[in-house]
Formats: C-alpha cells, sequence, structure tokens
C-alpha cells in the first residue's frame, strides 16, 4: 500500500514509475499509474529462471533509472534476474521488517549476503530495523538509511463509535493472533458485549477461526478477511491493538492515531518509534498478556485519553507525510543515479 502511495506521489512530482506485482494481485491498488502482474505462480518463488528473463526483458526495454525491491520476495527475483541475464540497472531494497528473525541458518544468511552484495542501497522502515539489519549486515553501514512508511494527510474521517476493538493485518505467526484471542477472552469476562474485529486474510485464517471456536469466543469475534474500507473500520473501534512478535513500522498504527483511536502494542520493531508510552499510546513489554489486558482497559475507560489522541494526531501529521517522504525518496535515487 505504501509502494503505491510514494509512487503516486513521485509521478506527481514529475516521475514516471511502473509498479510491478510478481505473483499477481487480486485488490485494486492505490496507484493511478501502470500497473503490471507477472504472475509468476507462488511454487517457483525460489526458482523462477523464466520469470527472472521476461523481467530482464522488462528492464532492458524500459531502461529505469532505478528498481526498488519492497521486501525480500521482490528482492530474491530483482537480483537473480539481475545475476543471470546480465543487466545493471541500481536496485534499491525496502527493508521493511526485522532481518534478524528469519535468518536462521547458516545457508540462509549466506544467501543473503550475496543478494545484498548486488543491492545498491537499502532504505530501512524505521531505525530499529536499520540496527537490527546492521547487526546481521554490518559492512553495509554505508549504504543503508531509514525513511518510514507515512501516510496520505486527508481530512481525518468522523464517525460514532461502536462497542468494538479492531486489528489490522495479515493471518501469520508475526501477527501474534493466538495471543490476541486469549488476551480478548479475558477482556470479555469482564464485559460480555465486547467484540473484536478482526481484518485481513492469511495462511492461519483458519486456524485461527477454529482457536476462537475452541475458546469459546466465536460470538465475539468477526473475521471480516480482506477489506478495502480499513479506515472507516478503524474510526469507529474503540481500541486498536497490535500484540505482533515482530513488526517493523507498521502503517495501521499511523492510521489510528490519524484517526485519533488508541493504540494498545507490543514493543517490538520500531513501534517505539511511533508511540510515545502514555504520551500518545500504550505500550506493553513483549508476551506480557496480562498487562496488554490492563492497557486495553486503560485505553477503553481513560477519561482523560482526549489529550493522547491530540498528541499523536500532532505527531502524524508532522513527521509521516507521504509527500515530505517522498522528497527524501527522491533525494536517495538522485544521489545513486
Amino acid at each position: 500500500m505504501f509502494a503505491s502511495q510514494l509512487s503516486n506521489h513521485l509521478e506527481q512530482k514529475g516521475h514516471n514509475v511502473s509498479l510491478i506485482s510478481i505473483f499477481g494481485n487480486e485488490q485494486a491498488l492505490p496507484f493511478n499509474g501502470e500497473i503490471i502482474h507477472l504472475n509468476r505462480p507462488l511454487g517457483f518463488r525460489f526458482w523462477d529462471l523464466r520469470g527472472w528473463y521476461e523481467f530482464s526483458e522488462m528492464i532492458k526495454s524500459r531502461k529505469p533509472d532505478i528498481i526498488q525491491a519492497n521486501a525480500a520476495d521482490t528482492l530474491k527475483f530483482a537480483i537473480l534476474s539481475k545475476f543471470f541475464f546480465r543487466w545493471t540497472t541500481p536496485v534499491v531494497f525496502r527493508n521493511a521488517s526485522t532481518i534478524s528473525a528469519y535468518i536462521r541458518s547458516r545457508p540462509a544468511l549466506w544467501f543473503n549476503r550475496f543478494l545484498l552484495r548486488k543491492t545498491t542501497f537499502i532504505v530501512s522502515v524505521s531505525d530499529y530495523s536499520r540496527n537490527d539489519f546492521l547487526s546481521v549486515f554490518p559492512l553495509m553501514k554505508n549504504r543503508i538509511e531509514t525513511i518510514p512508511v507515512g501516510l496520505e494527510m486527508g481530512r481525518p474521517l468522523e464517525a460514532s463509535k461502536q462497542n468494538y476493538l479492531i486489528h489490522v493485518g495479515g493471518f501469520t505467526f508475526e501477527k501474534n493472533h493466538q495471543g490476541l484471542l486469549r488476551i480478548m477472552k479475558s477482556l470479555i469476562m469482564d464485559d460480555p458485549g465486547l467484540q473484536l474485529l478482526l481484518v485481513g486474510d492469511g495462511p492461519l485464517f483458519n486456524h485461527i477461526v477454529k482457536l476462537a471456536a475452541e475458546l469459546g469466543i466465536e460470538k465475539n469475534v468477526k473475521f471480516l478477511g480482506y477489506r478495502q474500507d480499513v479506515l472507516p473500520l478503524i474510526v469507529q473501534a474503540r481500541v486498536l491493538l497490535l500484540p505482533s512478535l515482530i513488526e517493523g513500522l507498521p502503517a495501521v498504527v499511523l492510521e489510528a492515531m490519524f484517526l485519533k483511536v488508541p493504540v494498545v502494542a507490543y514493543d517490538v520493531g520500531g513501534i517505539s518509534e511511533l508511540i510515545d508510552h502514555d504520551k500518545t499510546g500504550l505500550l506493553v513489554t513483549r508476551g506480557d498478556e496480562i498487562q496488554f489486558k490492563i492497557s486495553v482497559q486503560k485505553a477503553l475507560h481513560d477519561v482523560n485519553a482526549d489529550g493522547m489522541l491530540q498528541a499523536a494526531f500532532d505527531k502524524v501529521t508532522h513527521n509521516f507525510d507521504n509527500s515530505k517522504l517522498a522528497d527524501r525518496f527522491i533525494t536517495v535515487f538522485e544521489e545513486l543515479i
């Protein structure tokens, strides 16, 4: 989503952008320019010589000045295409998470080191992600910079509050839906009418649906799947919950802060670069489900919350404007060119 928004701002500032999806994408992306779906099979993630060739032909015919690879699969795809088919366009890697959590063996370390040696520059999503990246690949210290995700600074939505909490994110282990359901079960013991909306899809979706039933809270948990009307759902929520185990810099926290919805999150990744505890949101030590519940209850009943919500709104609007962030990307691109 941020790549789409960034692309719009780059085009508005006079640059030409093509947004390329490797594996296909049935969802509408918020980019007004050219979108190309390569529709490569997911089963070919680790070896796709034909896909790498098709991509190389696209590069040779279009002659782009810069290629930005957003997260791991795109980096692997771009660099292996570059390696086998000998094109020379600089590649910028968008480091969007905590890379040390995914480098679990020496072969993985060696392979990623190979990819990064052929990468021109890294733009990290948070200072935490940058420092984590350098703890694994210290030789990249002169080729990395932090530029966060941002938001479109439109007019904040207004809506009446509903009696639900909300979580937005893919159903993967990093997002910790299992822990979220345990926290929710504890919360509804004190407030049986409280609802939890889960927005998103992913490989663990069916497992989490089953777990909600096993915990006896299926009537309090609504599974909405993938949605494009996320902001109207967030703005009506009483609290946004983010008990992730691994994060880079989650845009959904920025969205909630902009919409003046309180946020309770585990203090992982770059979240503390967004949330100042008790000033712009509530941070909880990773894995402390009891304190997470207490923090949610505080967010639900804090009569002095308006000051915190205004401070959160001010921080987002001052520091995370997509138009200003696009200028920072342009500076990086022009220096590389």
